[in-house]
């Protein structure tokens, strides 16, 4: 389904911007020079924005899957290896639990 819209994002963007030159062939009736108003390059200015912020977006989602499948995977070798020496047990719970008390920010 991501892939899907994701597709289906990429598709449109590269229409706008491919569309908005084109429409630039045909633009007689407004002088651009003198006004300074042109909507095709909005347009095309608009949706490079929207897709570098969707790579951006898309990029930063895997990263942080890569990050969580990295950190459930050591976390099950640890366990495997914490299970063959079962006296260090106790050093994980003191690893992975909240201290007792907050820690004062003042130093």
């Amino acid at each position: 389904m991501f892939r899907r819209i994701a597709n289906l994002a990429t598709i449109l963007t590269i229409l706008l911007m491919g569309a908005s030159p084109l429409f630039e062939v045909f633009d007689r009736w407004d002088n651009i020079p003198a006004t300074g108003n042109d909507t095709a390059l909005t347009l095309v200015v608009i949706s490079a924005c929207i897709g570098m912020c969707f790579a951006a977006a898309t990029r930063t989602i895997r990263l942080f899957t890569f990050v969580f499948h990295l950190i459930t995977r050591l976390s099950q070798e640890l366990r495997s290896v914490l299970r063959m020496f079962p006296h260090t047990l106790d050093y994980e719970l003191l690893l992975f639990s909240p201290p007792l008390s907050p820690v004062p920010l003042r130093t």
